[in-house]
Formats: C-alpha cells, sequence, structure tokens
C-alpha cells in the first residue's frame, strides 16, 4: 500500500506546487505591505524629492490639483483618476485616486483649485474654497509607466519645456490608500487567501502521505469481517504491480487510479466494463486524448481508471471481459441510465441471470467515446 500511498502523492506534486507558489507570492505581497503598514508612514513634508522615492509609503495633505490627466473606466464606472499636484515647494507629481470617496475629495479641490487660477484676484472665498476642500491622504509613491507616463507628460506640454523646467515634473504618482503594492483591504484580503492557500497546498500533501486518497481500500478493509485477514490479503495483491498500466486486476481484486484517487473492487463483483474516451480540444482543433477503463460495481458503485493510451484501454476491457463473463462489456445510454437509476434491472441482464447469453447480443457492439 505504501507504493499507492507513494504514487498519489506523486500525482498531487504539480498542483501542490502550484498552490504554495501562488500562496507564496501573495503571502511576500501582503507582508510587504503589512511591513510598511507597522513601520509605519513618512511625513508628506519630511520626502526629500531630490531622491529616488519610489515605494515609500507616506502620509500627508493634498493642498493643490492642477488637472487631471488620466481616466480609467470600465462601462460606465469610473475604476481610477490621475490628477497633477504639488509634490513640495518645487516639484509636481502625480496623484491616483481608485476609492470614489477620494476621486469625489480629488474633484472637489481640483475645481477649488481651477476657479482660483481663472481668476487674476481671487477673492477671499475663492481662496478659502481651495483651503477647506484640502484633504489627509496616505498612500504609495510609486513610478508612473507606459501610457499613462504620455499622458502626464502630453497634458504639462512636456517636450516644449525646458530641461530646468522638466526637471521640476517628477515621474511618480501618490496611489491613494495603498500601502506598498495592495491597497489596506487588498492587504488583508492577500494575507488571508495566501495563507488559505498555503494551507490547502500542504493539506493536500499531508492527505496524501496519510494515505487519504486510497479511502476506496482503507473503506473496503474496515468494513471486512475479519479486518486483519482482509489487510493481509489487499496487501499481498497490491504488492503484485505498480500501476504502470494504469489498473491492475486478478481473479480476487481490481485496482486503478483516477489521478490520484485509487479506485478498488472485487473482480467478481463487477458487473459492468466500458472503455471512455475524453478529446481535449483547443480552438476547436484535437490537441490530444484522455483514455480510461470505467468499472460498475454490483453495489452501483463504479471506479473510472486512466491508461496511457487506446491499445491499453481496449485490451484492459477485453481482458475484463473474458475474466468476469457475468459483466456487460461496452456503453450505450440505456445501460447508463440502468445502472445509475434502477440497478436490479441492469443486474437482470447478466450478473443475476445464469441464463445471459439471451442478451449479450444487445450489448456486444456498443463502445463507449466521451
Amino acid at each position: 500500500m505504501k507504493a499507492l500511498i507513494k504514487k498519489s502523492f506523486v500525482k498531487k506534486i504539480p498542483v501542490m506546487l502550484l498552490l504554495i507558489a501562488f500562496s507564496g507570492l501573495m503571502l511576500f505581497l501582503g507582508f510587504n505591505s503589512l511591513s510598511k503598514a507597522v513601520k509605519g508612514s513618512v511625513a508628506w513634508e519630511d520626502v526629500d524629492f531630490s531622491k529616488d522615492v519610489d515605494g515609500l509609503y507616506v502620509t500627508g495633505t493634498v493642498y493643490f490639483i492642477y488637472d487631471n490627466y488620466c481616466e480609467a473606466t470600465k462601462g460606465s464606472n469610473i475604476q481610477s483618476e490621475e490628477y497633477i499636484i504639488d509634490a513640495d515647494d518645487t516639484y509636481y507629481m502625480g496623484l491616483m485616486a481608485k476609492n470614489s470617496s477620494d476621486i469625489k475629495n480629488a474633484n472637489r479641490l481640483m475645481n477649488a483649485c481651477w476657479t482660483y487660477l481663472d481668476m487674476e484676484y481671487p477673492s477671499d472665498e475663492v481662496i478659502e474654497a481651495v483651503y477647506d476642500n484640502q484633504y489627509e491622504i496616505s498612500g504609495t509613491i510609486k513610478r508612473i509607466k507606459g501610457d499613462h507616463l504620455k499622458y502626464y507628460y502630453d497634458s504639462i506640454g512636456y517636450y516644449q519645456l525646458s530641461a530646468e523646467e522638466r526637471a521640476q515634473f517628477l515621474p511618480y504618482y501618490i496611489e491613494v490608500g495603498s500601502v506598498g503594492e495592495l491597497s489596506n483591504t487588498g492587504m488583508y484580503i492577500t494575507l488571508i487567501v495566501g495563507g488559505l492557500l498555503m494551507l490547502l497546498g500542504i493539506g493536500i500533501g499531508v492527505y496524501a502521505l496519510r494515505g487519504g486518497f486510497l479511502r476506496n481500500i482503507k473503506k473496503y478493509i474496515a468494513n471486512s469481517s475479519n479486518p486483519d485477514l482482509t489487510s493481509q490479503r489487499v496487501e499481498s495483491f497490491l504488492s503484485k504491480t505498480d500501476l504502470k498500466d494504469g489498473m491492475f486486476y486478478d481473479d480476487t481484486y481490481i485496482v486503478g487510479m483516477d489521478g490520484s484517487t485509487v479506485g478498488f473492487g472485487e473482480t467478481d463483483k463487477i458487473a459492468w466494463v466500458y472503455p471512455k474516451t475524453i478529446t481535449h480540444k483547443r480552438n476547436f482543433i484535437t490537441v490530444g486524448h484522455t483514455y480510461s477503463v470505467v468499472v460498475g460495481f454490483a453495489d452501483g458503485k463504479a471506479m473510472n481508471c486512466i491508461v496511457k493510451n487506446e491499445a491499453l484501454q481496449s485490451r484492459h476491457v477485453s481482458m475484463i471481459e473474458q475474466k468476469c463473463p457475468k459483466a456487460i462489456a461496452g456503453y450505450n445510454d440505456e445501460l447508463n441510465r440502468l445502472f445509475h437509476k434502477n440497478l436490479s434491472q441492469f443486474l437482470s441482464f447478466r450478473y443475476n441471470n445464469p441464463e445471459y447469453a439471451a442478451n449479450q447480443d444487445a450489448f456486444s457492439d456498443t463502445e463507449g467515446n466521451y
């Protein structure tokens, strides 16, 4: 049984590695953001914008918004807005707002600033409106890239500016509400989901190593009248094969694998056997097949055994048919309906019918291709 446990574990390795790798990435991002949050933010006024500030987590006040240069939408919904703001007394930079309330705050301040800029001599009321709409934010400074940088430069006429003027417009934006690569909410969700996926990946491995995918064999042994003797017999049977052909059987037992799950049963309880072929297509073009042998038992249970190729599939069906003369070989929809809906009638054709030969012709020419 150890060989089967090892084989079922090996079958799950790709899934485990995928889960652990993906969860590892999520946990890295989550803990990276969490570490920034725990360390606390840097006060905006203390940031030296003459240096590289990419990735810096800051808190401060948005005093003035000059314009917006990019808007991302999905349907009629605004996903984000990007604005030009003061970085300090010397430099300018971008600001990205994703939350609807942040976008409303930014637009209110921007409109107040536009009114201020349109007036040669702004009134006290206009100046007060600018002050009233200034607001506090926290977020991560990130580098503006791709089309966003193009929109940023186009909005300020970057290439018409002098070198000294260009240097004042920093290629950075503050993403409001983000902590590192994630939003505050996203950070906790990423940590929780990443942790759950990591536990799932490890759990699948532990389950496989403890023989969880051999539950059919364990249940059979536990339900037998003499579990110790049955266990010895099953172990003796299993020691004869490594399932290199996908399934193995003798006059007593049959065993097969569907992925990492091990199917098991008594050979003399086989009531139905048929080939099952799944065709895999990509863009309507056949790219491969999965061949298997389906074995149905007299108690209404069934096991699917994946085999390497069509030749093995045909050989196994033929050999099981010879070994189990009471079993129906082949598939059609009526047989499938009876096996699942009216098992007693299905078994009456051969399994419980000593004179089954009269029914043999009705089902000998059927074959399953799904």
